[in-house]
């Protein structure tokens, strides 16, 4: 882009820029919900919508915050390690290609981590009203570093004090825990956060009305 002054002079050339617009009110999501936390060049599974860890906005309905806040953070930039067979959509030891893939929710206690050292929390634009929650948590592949999960979703405990020991078994399926839980949403949103946990990795999450 150039600009030109009152005399016609052009300028120099800018470098573009890119942003996404956004809304004044957030997007109307439908229930059920189903959210796949990934690489973003990983396959999705079917029937879900991909987050890579986009900051919350409200054309999308959903994304991340600073726990505690409403404040949108970026946690794109990683999240998982492009390469990785899981990150790409391959199935790693035959489990469910949901279970392949993951996001930091507290990259900040990673020592060495290859994108945005932080913890998020992750919200999504709901009506007011009570929800059932299904969330898993784990990591196929053996890391060093120490993990404990948990996940909040407004308040409730889902999964509590899974630990992983670093660099041993459990292998498979055993790396990983869900829950189901049913909970209010008052404030227009749905948040889910790892306050508690450390270094807790999140897989996929289905938000569906409240069975009566």
């Amino acid at each position: 882009m150039s600009a030109l002054d009152t005399a016609g002079n052009e300028s120099a050339q800018s470098s573009g820029a890119l942003a996404l617009p956004d809304t004044t009110t957030p997007a109307n999501l439908n229930v059920p919900l189903r959210i796949n936390f990934q690489n973003n060049a990983a396959t999705v599974p079917a029937g879900y919508i991909k987050d890579h860890g986009q900051p919350f906005a409200n054309v999308r309905g959903f994304g991340w915050v600073l726990p505690g806040s409403s404040t949108p953070l970026d946690l794109a930039v990683g999240g998982t390690t492009p390469g990785n067979g899981r990150d790409r959509g391959e199935s790693a030891s035959g489990l469910d290609q949901r279970l392949d893939t993951l996001l930091h929710m507290q990259a900040d206690d990673v020592a060495s981590f290859n994108g945005t050292s932080a913890e998020g929390a992750w919200e999504v634009a709901l009506p007011n009203g009570s929800y059932d929650v299904e969330v898993s948590v784990g990591d196929a592949s053996v890391g060093f570093d120490p993990t404990t999960h948990v996940i909040n979703v407004e308040g409730v405990s889902a999964i509590s004090g899974f630990t992983t020991v670093p660099g041993t078994a459990p292998m498979g399926a055993d790396r990983f825990r869900s829950a189901t839980v049913q909970v209010t949403v008052n404030d227009g949103r749905l948040t889910i956060d790892a306050v508690g946990g450390t270094n807790t990795k999140i897989n996929y999450l289905i938000i569906d009305a409240a069975a009566a």
